[in-house]
């Protein structure tokens, strides 16, 4: 079967699995530079399509100067390209009994946000039109919940319960519930106050929680505005402004406070302790001694 059609099934399939319109994106922009290769090397059927050629593609990426962590971008949507065509009998080989080749790749040290930086963000939030009033919700969740930027995007109403919320991820179509805090009910509370009132009653709105002005679904575009538009006073050269960034934060303040490594990794809805791990490696050895001083094994101990 010809690549380009193969191509075309996989991206099919990955929307009728309901992956997100920015992942079949992802998907496609990845597996076009895989068939710009194929063509460079003569390669037109998926039954051509072996380790070996995928070891070429992995130095040809090398070659042509990108960066590691592009190349095992771009080696990750191959491997499940390939798997998905081995498995629907359309060639290609059984990814799964054969480990790939990555990229080596240099762990960059992420800079979470400060908590003068979240102060500063919720200071830029303060006022009483809908949108300080929505985005002062808006980053209170992130802090609070430590949850993705398209994972606040896609709450409807129906997910929001007195003192949880229903988060239907998107990116492993799991679901599971995140906790409503007192600060985190206040700000709320206060935004479907203002959203009650800033729409007019019989105004055809989308059914989801935050909404644009114009009450349409937030997108992940509208997200970075409006960090970009609250991130005003913060050094954007020591941490990057961003929902992930606040998703850091979460994960290095909640285990400050003694909560435990696992059902953080539960609540920011990761695969494995690995991920959750790597959002933990700018805790500094004074934060451990501090964390160590205040969980005496001896004084905690119990039959």
């Amino acid at each position: 079967m010809k690549i380009e059609n193969c191509i075309k099934d996989f991206l099919l399939e990955s929307e009728i699995k309901k992956f997100t319109p920015k992942t079949i994106k992802g998907y496609r922009t990845n597996l076009n530079r895989f068939v710009h290769f194929c063509k460079e090397d003569e390669i037109t059927d998926m039954d051509d399509v072996d380790f070996v050629v995928v070891k070429r593609f992995s130095y040809w990426l090398i070659n042509k100067g990108y960066k590691p962590t592009y190349t095992n971008s771009l080696l990750k949507t191959l491997k499940c390209f390939i798997q998905f065509c081995y498995e629907e009998g359309y060639g290609g080989f059984d990814t799964n009994k054969r480990k790939f080749i990555w990229a080596k790749e240099t762990l960059p040290v992420i800079l979470p946000f400060q908590p003068k930086d979240v102060k500063k963000l919720l200071q830029n939030c303060s006022g009483n039109t809908f949108l300080d009033i929505r985005d002062y919700a808006i980053m209170t969740i992130f802090i609070e919940t430590g949850i993705r930027a398209w994972e606040c995007c896609c709450i409807k109403n129906e997910d929001v319960f007195e003192d949880y919320i229903i988060i239907k991820a998107p990116k492993n179509r799991k679901q599971r519930l995140v906790g409503i805090t007192p600060v985190l009910r206040k700000a709320m509370n206060r935004y479907d106050r203002v959203k009650e009132s800033y729409f007019d009653k019989g105004k055809k709105i989308d059914d989801y929680y935050f909404l644009s002005v114009n009450g349409k679904q937030l997108s992940n575009s509208a997200m970075q505005h409006m960090f970009r538009r609250r991130g005003e006073g913060i050094d954007a050269d020591k941490c990057r402004i961003s929902p992930h960034s606040l998703r850091h934060f979460f994960a290095v303040q909640s285990l400050k406070q003694g909560r435990d490594i696992y059902s953080i990794s539960t609540q920011l809805g990761h695969s494995s302790l690995k991920q959750t791990s790597e959002y933990l490696r700018t805790l500094s050895q004074e934060d451990v001694v501090k964390m160590a001083q205040t969980s005496s094994v001896l004084m905690n101990m119990r039959d």
